[in-house]
């Protein structure tokens, strides 16, 4: 799968995981609230760091720069 993550999309996800992971450290929403933003923290950080989005191919977008 090609990249189709750009740089300020990158981020932004980065940015989101950072803070979801932080909430799923400190136990913010109990057990499953735990759970989903560890989850989230998760696919963000995953997303930013490969800049790979399995969501944008089926829409066919791609926030990378065309050079």
């Amino acid at each position: 799968m090609q990249r189709n993550v750009g740089t300020a999309d990158r981020w932004i996800r980065i940015l989101l995981g950072i803070v979801f992971a932080v909430l799923a450290i400190l136990g913010v929403g109990g057990t499953i609230g735990v759970i989903v933003f560890a989850i989230l923290a998760i696919a963000m950080l995953w997303t930013g760091i490969t800049q790979r989005c399995s969501l944008y191919v089926p829409f066919h977008i791609n926030t990378r720069p065309r050079l």
